[in-house]
């Protein structure tokens, strides 16, 4: 590019204007990050199910195999969850935010180190773009703000990547210490995944150029030191954890779930091709233009590597087959791969806004349809909004296009925009406002603007879920609320479990493990027993109850002490607290 000298180096003035657009996009960031972890409290099943592996290690001290509600193993290894511990140690207790600023300080960090290598590889422009590619694509924008491990070992495999791709930027390719260490902590993120990817791209990239001796241009001593330590975790959690710890850890996670995710009932079973339809809504808005970015791609097939997208292009092929070919699939387990579209798109856009590539008619065309297209998609989705925060019922002919668990949102997303009409209407403007000068610019062919309106919107949309819909859904479905009632109303000495059913989120606002029953026979003190269940099971409940006889021949009956309907959720049955009471054996059960 223009101000791209040899070595990568640019001028002064596109230095200072790289690096304050860079700290600007990382404020506004940590803005809109603080705006969705802070306050909110959970109300899906995977953040208090890693919660509770952070509360095990901060508050009973257990490092090396910390237990979920006192017996469980967790199903990922520790990283994750000793930097929660450490930020709860902190931040003074392991609460929501506490559990979820992992997720997003490696986050920043990604969108920060993929700046700065798309500055040496393709300008000042192409190094801001992609990072603000990447902060702004749908998938990257919730896993950076969820308390789950798939950031940090997204974080970990793009460090060793993009260290790898500086190596060679700056001479003869090779897999530095750096590479290295930070795949021994992904390892520690997620498993031998953080190994194996890694390698397998760096391997692509020296074969693709001919120089797989380069792989030996290691200090193994060093290698072997870094790869040893997160086999020494797995050597000392088998050593607490027995044959459980190795079924789950190694077997269920990194065999079974790879080669046959049905036999130990994984879940997340997709076709080899459902990564396509996951990218298109993971990458959103971006994925418009992707197809615009291949076809550019091969129309530069002989000079990829001189052109510096040889590597970032293996990378995300490769992650993407290699996930593809697991049995198993979710659409965040990808995001290791989003830097490197990330980059492969940043480089696009810098190329036909500086117009060092001319994108030429029938090109142009495609991306002015994409943008339509987008703009279009944008604008119905405005405009069914528009009318549930007037009081019309507008967004439920949406349910079709959505996930089950999404569909089941939508009633309190209805709720959140009848009472928030105000802020609604206002961020609707402002991204309708933008939409139209996309759809403009994308008619002028003016590049910048189009990208800058892009941004515009999904910021702007960014907000407004973040401090309208994301609390209202959680302070509804979340179990917080309940679980502060239960607190209250059960006695501190009293027994409290669960019936035929569980839910990681009440173990975590309860702060003590809660026991699981498969049969009231195996309570140990009726009298003081209080229970949780979920209402199509209460029946069951209810007659295991009648056929219980105490020692002095009283029998004992179900009472209905309290309930959660998960904010009307129709997926999820209400929860109950249930206690116990007992009564003369003549006693008719009492009615609810």
């Amino acid at each position: 590019m223009a101000e791209v000298e040899p070595g990568g180096r640019f001028s002064a003035t596109a230095r200072v204007g790289a690096w304050g657009a860079l700290a600007a996009l990382l404020a506004a960031l940590s803005l809109a990050y603080a705006a969705a972890i802070v306050d909110i409290p959970f109300f899906t099943k995977g953040e208090p199910r890693e919660a509770l592996v952070v509360q095990s290690i901060h508050d009973d001290g257990r490092w090396v195999l910390p237990l979920r509600n006192g017996n469980e193993i967790p199903s990922k290894p520790p990283l994750f969850h000793w930097l929660g511990a450490l930020t709860a140690t902190a931040w003074g207790s392991v609460s929501e935010t506490a559990v979820r600023l992992p997720s997003s300080a490696a986050a920043l960090l990604i969108v920060a180190l993929t700046a700065i290598y798309g500055f040496s590889a393709y300008g000042p422009l192409g190094g801001i773009l992609a990072a603000v590619i990447l902060a702004t694509s749908q998938q990257w924008l919730v896993s950076a703000t969820t308390a789950r491990v798939d950031m940090v070992l997204a974080a970990a495999i793009s460090i060793a990547l993009l260290a790898f791709a500086r190596d060679c930027l700056r001479g003869p390719p090779r897999l530095s210490l750096v590479f290295y260490g930070a795949c021994a902590a992904a390892v520690l993120a997620k498993g031998p995944v953080g190994l194996v990817l890694p390698l397998a791209v760096a391997g692509s990239y020296l074969l693709a150029r001919g120089e797989a001796r380069a792989l030996l241009r290691s200090n193994f001593r060093a290698v072997a030191i870094l790869l040893s330590l997160p086999l020494l975790w797995y050597a000392l959690a088998y050593a607490q954890g027995g044959q459980a710890f190795f079924d789950k850890l190694i077997l269920k996670e990194n065999v079974f779930r790879v080669l046959n995710p049905q036999a130990v009932d994984a879940g997340h079973v997709r076709p080899f091709y459902a990564y396509l339809p996951l990218l298109l809504g993971g990458f959103a808005p971006w994925s418009f233009f992707v197809p615009a970015v291949l076809i550019d791609l091969a129309r530069r097939r002989g000079r990829l590597d001189r052109d510096r997208v040889l590597l970032p292009l293996l990378w995300f092929g490769v992650t993407f087959v290699l996930f593809s070919v697991a049995g198993s699939k979710r659409s965040v387990y990808l995001i290791p791969a989003y830097p490197a579209l990330a980059l492969l798109c940043g480089q696009w856009w810098a190329r036909i806004i500086d117009g060092s590539s001319e994108p030429g008619p029938s090109f142009s065309s495609v991306i002015k349809w994409a943008s339509w297209l987008l703009a279009a998609v944008m604008l119905v989705a405005f405009a069914l909004l528009a009318l549930e925060a007037s009081g019309l019922s507008a967004i439920e002919v949406l349910a079709p296009l959505m996930s089950p668990g999404d569909q089941a949102n939508l009633s309190v997303v209805a709720k959140a925009a009848h009472q928030n009409s105000a802020a609604i209407f206002v961020a609707l403007i402002v991204a309708t406002t933008a939409t139209g000068g996309l759809a403009l610019a994308a008619a002028r062919a003016r590049w910048a603007a189009l990208a800058s309106c892009i941004a515009t919107v999904v910021a702007t949309l960014s907000i407004l879920s973040a401090t309208v819909f994301l609390p209202q859904l959680a302070r509804a479905q979340s179990l917080k609320g309940f679980m502060s009632e239960i607190t209250a109303q059960v006695p501190a000495h009293a027994a409290l479990s669960f019936f035929r059913g569980f839910d990681y989120g009440a173990v975590f606002y309860h702060g003590r493990p809660i026991a699981r029953l498969d049969s009231l026979d195996s309570l140990h003190n009726l009298e003081d027993s209080w229970i949780l269940v979920w209402e199509p099971a209460f029946e069951t409940l209810r007659e295991q109850a009648a056929g219980l006889t105490g020692d002095g021949r009283q029998t004992y009956h179900a009472l209905v002490a309290n309930r959660h309907d998960y904010g009307g959720n129709p997926r999820k049955d209400a929860l109950l607290l249930v206690r116990l009471q007992s009564g003369a054996s003549d006693a008719q059960p009492p009615r609810d």
